[in-house]
């Protein structure tokens, strides 16, 4: 994408880096809705790729991180939220069991790959807790699920919930070890370690 950036011929780079990171990820789109696959994965491979963009064409992904973060990902959570039935569709005793089996599965296979690579076991303990948050990422593939009809309306909501839950654990996790002053990695001391991000702790898990 940075080479299609700095081509000569590219007549919309040079007039607006923006509308040119903002068609790319648009033809990305349509063209996954013409294969077949759900439009948000094609704006997802947009994403990826404009994540090694450099000079101008960093500034206007930053822009546009910045004016999608304000407004369209509060959008679309709250699309999320009308979707979610608490009442009806929740099961409280199925979802702790969903819980603690995704949890389960999730951080073992993480802390096993990662003491397998030669990760100690501070750090494949880390690693492992923040591999478990399903974020953002699961919320969409729970709403992609619902839509094609794959999951009820039931599931959904129980998918959605393990998303928020396991992303504030995580967060909290992290938060505890970065306050003690740890590199999350080797879970030894790190003096510079609380000075970077004192201010970002101090914004809950959710910064995080």
């Amino acid at each position: 994408m940075q080479r299609l950036a700095d081509w000569p011929g590219n007549l919309l780079q040079r007039a607006s880096p923006i509308a040119f990171q903002l068609v790319f990820m648009l033809t990305l789109a349509g063209l996954a809705s013409f294969v077949g696959v759900a439009p948000i994965f094609g704006a997802l491979v947009a994403g990826i790729l404009a994540g090694d963009l450099r000079g101008e064409s960093l500034e206007a992904r930053r822009a546009i991180s910045g004016v999608s973060s304000a407004t369209l990902v509060p959008l679309y959570f709250a699309v999320v939220g009308l979707r979610l039935d608490l009442v009806g569709s929740f099961e409280p005793w199925f979802f702790l069991f969903l819980l603690g089996f995704a949890c389960l599965v999730k951080s073992v296979s993480c802390y096993v790959g990662a003491r397998l690579v030669g990760e100690g076991r501070s750090g494949a303990r880390n690693l492992a807790v923040a591999l478990n948050a399903r974020g953002g990422p699961g919320i969409v593939l729970a709403s992609v699920a619902l839509d094609a009809r794959i999951i009820d309306d039931s599931f959904y909501t129980m998918l959605v919930m393990l998303a928020l839950v396991t992303s504030v654990i995580a967060g909290s996790w992290l938060e505890v070890v970065l306050k003690r002053g740890k590199d999350l990695l080797s879970g030894e001391p790190d003096d510079g370690l609380v000075a970077g991000v004192a201010a970002r702790v101090g914004e809950g898990p959710a910064r995080l």
